[in-house]
């Protein structure tokens, strides 16, 4: 009895490390997934501000356009 309660013990610490590491694993991956998130944020904020640029210079060109048409 004592020998396969030993056994047990090990297949149990052996199990336990295994989940430790998959564990680890999808922490760090949950953690590469934000940091994806947050570049893609900032990204998404970089192309709104470019497009309210464009939509600024847009107007002023038409403005500029509407001297020609008479």
């Amino acid at each position: 009895m004592g020998v396969q309660t030993v056994k047990v013990s090990d297949k149990t610490v052996n199990d336990f490390e295994e989940t430790n590491k998959n564990i680890e694993l999808i922490v760090d991956r949950v953690e590469e997934i934000n940091n994806i998130s947050s570049t893609n944020a900032r990204s998404v904020e970089e192309i709104a501000s470019a497009t309210e640029h464009l939509n600024t210079l847009t107007d002023q060109l038409n403005v500029k356009l509407e001297t020609f048409h008479t």
